[in-house]
């Protein structure tokens, strides 16, 4: 999970981006705009700073909604929220790896 710095920072990113943070929406928006890509669903919006929002409709990827943070070197991945964890996350142990 995010500090609550991390969390303005998302935040501010995706009001800048979308022009609103409501959750459902952005959802709503990247299930709209996804594509057939190997069987799965996918779609992706870069933000500003090394952050995409992600969505993927593969059961066995560990979140639905998720974030990218591309720092210097490496790239972490975390579910948008609590409830953006699949089923094949909570078998792995990634319940608590979530932004929001």
């Amino acid at each position: 999970m995010l500090s609550k710095e991390g969390q303005k920072i998302v935040r501010a990113e995706l009001t800048k981006k979308f022009g609103h943070c409501y959750l459902n929406l952005i959802r709503k928006n990247l299930k709209e705009n996804s594509v057939n890509e190997y069987g799965c669903n996918t779609s992706e919006v870069k933000l500003d700073n090394g952050v995409s929002i992600c969505y993927t409709s593969n059961q066995n990827h560990f979140a639905t909604f998720y974030l990218k943070l591309q720092l210097v070197g490496v790239v972490n991945t975390l579910a948008l929220t609590k409830r953006d964890v699949t089923r094949a996350g909570n078998l792995r142990g990634c319940e608590k790896y979530h932004a929001l």
